[in-house]
């Protein structure tokens, strides 16, 4: 290869790494895909999700890199998705709800794209700085948002009228909203958990801390909390998890109803939520046990997507899908365990509380088959993969010695 032919070829590799960390950041800032978008329904995300599937083809029928369980992953969630693409079409023909939830959980499918530029350390280094950038951007521009209202110098009115047009944002009452890609508020606390300057980090986390309460989302705190316990359950001390749920007990006890008296009626959003159960209940027979009802229609209080995701995903995928998608969170766990044992559980911890984190709030709210959750999930499983096999080879080399 001569000299001009080796410059172009590294610069399309530096374009193409420039792509992708533009990918990532909107993925994490971005929320579902809606803040930039332009006419006929085009936006930013669903771009760079065209060119990113591209280029996951590419690599697995041309570069043919990609490991064992990647392409395993991929397989077995094609298969599950041409079931309930097939199944949805049967049940409800040519309904555009059927190639509207292909697309929005066909996300996943990006797991070889993100294994081909992840690959060492140092990339993951570049990931964390983005997930921790995402995180504290939004909690600062969030409580200055907040500030200002509080101090009289913006009207809520107006502030409302503002997001009311977004399919990104809600209104919380008359106190603060709350926007889609929050859940990366969230993410990077476990991420600045890793800093080694004590009184920097937690100042940090505490500002995330705040802003997290002023969305005056309780799914949020509730999953931040019940992820914390879990892990210090399996993985660390039963004594501090149970510490740890005796306080969040206490909290919820003292503070519960101010703080939903302090932002906004929730009986509505509960009440939909049981109707959603005892409709979806309602619903079963004895071949939407196994294969779900397919894609498509939801039930007569929600016309597509539910509030409960677990809900959603039996409804559509049934059992099938349910079993994908824990077995997703299983491989994640045994990845963890992996990597404790092979000396790398500090810097491995985070990727797995995030992953669990976006697990348990899919209870309350649906990220885990969008690309605002599947995008850390498959950030997760990378950057775990490579911890393991670096601990390996660190364990390997010195066993040589």
């Amino acid at each position: 290869m001569n000299s001009l032919s080796l410059y172009s070829s590294e610069n399309k590799l530096t374009l193409l790494r420039c792509f992708f960390w533009f990918f990532i950041l909107e993925a994490c800032l971005g929320g579902s895909g809606q803040l930039i978008a332009f006419g006929g329904g085009l936006s930013i995300r669903k771009i760079n999700f065209t060119l990113a599937l591209l280029m996951s083809f590419f690599i697995i029928f041309y570069l043919k890199k990609i490991s064992k369980d990647i392409a395993f992953i991929f397989i077995s969630f094609t298969v599950s998705l041409l079931i309930a693409v097939i199944t949805g079409f049967i049940n409800y023909g040519r309904d555009e709800r059927v190639i509207e939830n292909l697309l929005m959980q066909s996300f996943l499918l990006l797991l070889p794209f993100y294994s081909l530029f992840i690959k060492n350390e140092a990339d993951i280094g570049i990931v964390i700085s983005i997930l921790k950038f995402t995180s504290l951007l939004m909690a600062f521009i969030y409580l200055i948002v907040i500030g200002l209202l509080v101090a009289g110098v913006l009207d809520f009115v107006t502030v409302h009228a503002i997001i009311d047009g977004s399919v990104e944002f809600m209104g919380r009452g008359q106190s603060g909203f709350w926007y889609k890609g929050f859940l990366y508020l969230c993410i990077g606390l476990f991420f600045f958990d890793m800093e080694k300057n004590a009184f920097p980090k937690r100042l940090k986390q505490i500002l995330i801390a705040i802003a997290i309460y002023f969305t005056f989302t309780r799914g949020f705190i509730l999953a931040l909390f019940v992820t914390i316990i879990l892990h210090q359950l399996f993985f660390k001390s039963v004594f501090k998890s149970m510490l740890i749920l005796f306080f969040s007990i206490l909290v919820i006890t003292f503070f519960g109803k101010n703080y939903e008296a302090s932002s906004f009626d929730r009986s509505d959003s509960d009440n939909i939520r049981k109707i959603q159960f005892h409709q979806v209940i309602a619903a079963v027979d004895p071949t939407s046990i196994f294969i779900g009802h397919g894609f498509g229609k939801g039930v007569p209080i929600r016309e597509n997507h539910f509030e409960i995701n677990y809900l959603e995903i039996f409804h559509k995928q049934g059992t099938i899908g349910i079993i994908f998608w824990f077995s997703l969170l299983a491989y994640i766990f045994f990845l963890y365990n992996d990597c404790r044992r092979s000396g790398c559980e500090k810097k491995a911890r985070p990727f797995f509380l995030a992953a669990l984190f976006v697990y348990i709030q899919s209870a309350t709210n649906p990220f885990l088959t969008n690309s605002i959750g599947l995008n850390m999930i498959m950030i997760s499983i990378v950057c775990l993969n490579i911890y393991i096999t670096d601990g390996r080879e660190s364990i390997n080399s010195n066993s040589n010695i």
